[in-house]
């Protein structure tokens, strides 16, 4: 996945200044004498792209190397739909108790329009020497004036578009023997068929079946969930962080492929399993819980999950309540049934308990 442009990204010596950069085409030479993270005034870095698996893994590189040479302390972290227009001079201007040098990662800022609106004005004010800024986007509108600023100002580009079927299964069968794992061709071919391209939930669901040596397509169907049902369980997982953009990806991801009933009968099913898990506490031992309720003990682990942000039985009874609305709406329905679908579902974002925090 070739990046837009990358600039400034090398020391007087020609290396990388950062290897999490390393393969990018250099663009313009570095002026400055310093050499991994040592010497750098300001550096601006616009990751985007559907493909969390890239971004993430050139976030998490750049991260450590930030962290190794100037302590973690350091980084600061920031979503979009958590920050506010008036805190832009702070993030990107203000000192770090930890040092000279400062990692600043902003992710989603289009899910805040305000934001996303007032962050080339804040960037064209400056930021603060020894700051590095990285921005990171999963579908940013390319028509928007702060994507195009991004573009053309950052020193850093990159784009990073999804894999082809073909480099997928190649990319699987590398990563297995790196792991030492047997998996012939069929069975790398039934994962991307139940999982579909995206990488991230690819290497998810490989590390879950890496715990095997070997690996068949029978292995594979029993431990990996279909796409769908995979799609639903974050769909649910976004209403109840409050995360509105979310809801509308994957919205637009499913309704590409699937039917709204079938979707609206899996947030059923996810909801009466949520009740199992809520009902059962979290002293009940999930194999047990597993095979009384006859549901996929990982199943029951990732929903857990859900329980212990602070889902609550009232909350899941008001959200058992708008699927159950939402069931005899499409049954009537004349019209858009997605456009039911994620209207319900975004109004169902103020059930999120308040002990859940917003991601």
């Amino acid at each position: 996945m070739p990046p837009l442009r990358r600039r400034g990204a090398q020391n007087q010596a020609g290396r990388p200044r950062y290897s999490f950069l390393s393969g990018l085409p250099n663009r313009r030479p570095n002026r400055t004498n310093g050499v991994g993270y040592q010497g750098v005034r300001r550096v601006i870095s616009f990751l985007f792209g559907p493909n969390r698996f890239t971004v993430n893994q050139r976030l998490r590189l750049a991260e450590t190397e930030f962290a190794a040479a100037h302590g973690a302390g350091a980084i600061e972290r920031r979503r979009g739909d958590e920050l506010e227009v008036g805190e832009l001079e702070q993030l990107l201007r203000g000192a770090s108790l930890f040092g000279q040098h400062r990692l600043v990662v902003l992710r989603d800022a289009s899910e805040n329009l305000n934001l996303w609106n007032a962050l080339p004005q804040a960037l064209a004010a400056g930021v603060l020497d020894g700051t590095h800024l990285i921005v990171v986007e999963r579908t940013p509108d390319k028509r928007s004036k702060t994507f195009q600023f991004l573009v053309k100002s950052a020193d850093t580009v990159l784009e990073a578009a999804p894999e082809s079927p073909a480099r997928l299964l190649a990319w699987i069968a590398e990563t297995a023997k790196s792991r030492g794992a047997d998996m012939p061709k069929n069975a790398a071919a039934r994962l991307l068929e139940l999982t579909g391209p995206d990488q991230e939930r690819l290497s998810n669901e490989l590390d879950k079946l890496f715990v095997h040596k070997k690996i068949d397509a029978r292995l594979v169907e029993e431990l990996v969930e279909p796409l769908s049902a995979a799609n639903v369980f974050e769909l649910l997982d976004a209403v109840l962080a409050g995360r509105p953009e979310r809801i509308r990806g994957l919205v637009g991801a499913l309704k590409t492929s699937e039917d709204p009933s079938k979707i609206v009968a899996l947030l059923a099913g996810q909801l009466y399993s949520l009740a199992v898990v809520t009902a059962a506490g979290a002293r009940q031992d999930l194999n047990q819980l597993a095979a009384a309720a006859g549901i996929h003990p990982y199943t029951l682990g990732r929903l857990k999950a859900l329980v212990a942000r602070g889902l609550n039985l009232t909350s899941l009874k008001r959200l058992v309540g708008v699927v159950d609305r939402l069931d005899e709406s499409l049954k009537n329905s004349r019209g858009d049934d997605w456009r039911l679908l994620e209207t319900a579902l975004l109004k169902a974002t103020s059930i999120r308990s308040a002990a859940a925090p917003r991601r």
